[in-house]
């Protein structure tokens, strides 16, 4: 009986530390779980210079133990390494995406959140903190909700200011909290290929390849842009790659069309003849080449415009063909006569360079570059010499004496005392 007793005490002890184990478990892993992030991209081949779209989500499982959020961002790794943060009510923090907000919640969706322990919507402790998230009471764990609570958005991203290469795109939702401070979403693959090379000649004419597009003339759509918001949309058949416009007043059905025009229009003065007084502004003005001249419309007024970036690329060919300064490109702008836009490189591959150039509005541009200065190293001729009278010298050497004639006398000599010693020797023996 006693021994049946210690039995069943085991099991029930046994029991219960299972059941709390269990308890234990589904308490610390709460905030982590209640959390689910997803990610999917519409084009996972996009030629640079493409827009591609992520559609992203974050499911809050149990708004009860929601966790604070403080925005999302979309991370890119690869050849090039990007975070792109957006608020949870879609706007952009960072430049270079776009994002439309499918479904939003606000936080009045989410009751009150009562509770203590690993409650995160109320005044209860968590494992983020004392007192995050939208709630305000005290309880034991009554959400005053009783569904899943889901953000989504569709996020657009221009790949012209990132390279070719491969990518992983992620989802996080940013907590703004250093204990945990982000939950992120599996990743997706994408790769960037090259855009196809279009090639100028030195003078500004197109000259197309046969796998050139001859297709150069591309329209965009915006839907809305709100007051004081801004859009971007890009272009992958002509030079202009960007266009991003911040705008005064709301805005929308917005149409935004690029081409690029072959010739230059009759009715508008050749860029070279009108620009060098503009240039000057930039220190720029002693040898121009055109690249090519563009068109650029936009169904907004400009003075409803507050800033407008248009990013552009030139082979580096055409730059190296034509000895053309890289730093001394500029994009004009024709409005009542020719003036040059501030222009700054903002990226290379293997290619193109690529420039951004801030404009006023939109009408007719060129692309214009200044050739290389070849600096010439000159030398300083002498100083002339005050003339003198010219004196003709002669060298006065005193000749040598033939050795020919030395030796004739020293024989001479030698002969003399021959013969005198014959002569003294004949009388000699005569006496």
């Amino acid at each position: 009986m006693t021994s049946t007793k210690k039995m069943n005490n085991k099991r029930n002890y046994t029991s219960i530390a299972i059941t709390v184990a269990i308890v234990l478990m589904l308490l610390l892993s709460g905030p982590a779980s209640a959390v689910t992030l997803g990610i999917s991209v519409n084009n996972a081949n996009p030629t640079r210079g493409d827009s591609i779209i992520f559609t992203v989500t974050a499911k809050i499982n149990d708004p009860d133990r929601y966790v604070p959020i403080d925005n999302f961002s979309l991370a890119i790794t690869g050849d090039t390494n990007k975070e792109f943060l957006f608020k949870t009510d879609g706007t952009p923090i960072s430049e270079g995406i776009t994002v439309v907000a499918i479904n939003s919640p606000s936080s009045d969706e989410y009751g009150y959140g009562y509770g203590y322990g690993y409650d995160a919507i109320g005044y209860g402790y968590s494992s983020f903190g004392y007192g995050y998230g939208y709630g305000y009471g005290y309880g034991y764990g009554y959400s005053g909700i009783g569904r899943d609570v889901t953000y989504t958005y569709k996020v657009t991203l221009n790949t012209a200011n990132i390279n070719t290469g491969s990518y992983g795109a992620t989802l996080k939702l940013n907590t703004g909290e250093s204990v945990k401070q982000s939950f992120s979403s599996p990743s997706v693959s994408f790769t960037v290929a090259a855009a196809e090379s279009r090639r100028r000649s030195s003078s500004g004419s197109s000259t197309t390849t046969e796998t050139q597009n001859q297709n150069q003339t591309q329209t965009r759509s915006v839907a809305n842009i709100a007051a004081g918001g801004k859009a971007s949309v890009s272009f992958t058949k002509t030079d202009v790659n960007d266009i991003e416009i911040t705008v005064k007043n709301a805005a929308s059905n917005v149409k935004v069309t690029v081409e690029n025009l072959l010739t230059r229009p009759s009715s508008i003065p050749n860029v070279l003849n009108q620009i060098k007084d503009s240039l000057s502004t930039f220190g720029i003005g002693s040898k121009l080449k055109t690249f090519g001249y563009l068109s650029i419309d936009v169904n907004i007024d400009d003075s409803n415009i507050d800033n407008a970036k248009v990013t552009f690329k030139i082979d580096k060919s055409w730059l190296t063909e034509n000895n053309i300064d890289r730093s001394n490109v500029k994009l004009a702008r024709y409005h009542n006569g020719w003036d040059a836009l501030p222009t700054e490189i903002s990226s290379e591959d293997g290619d193109y360079v690529y420039y951004v150039a801030t404009t006023p509005g939109f009408s007719t541009f060129a692309i214009i570059g200044e050739e290389k200065i070849v600096a010439i190293d000159t030398v300083t001729p002498p100083e002339e010499l005050t003339p003198v009278e010219k004196v003709d010298v002669v060298d006065k050497e005193t000749p040598e004496e033939p050795a020919s004639k030395s030796s004739a006398i020293l024989i001479g000599i030698v002969l003399l005392v021959l013969v005198a010693a014959l002569a003294y020797y004949i009388q000699t023996q005569k006496k």
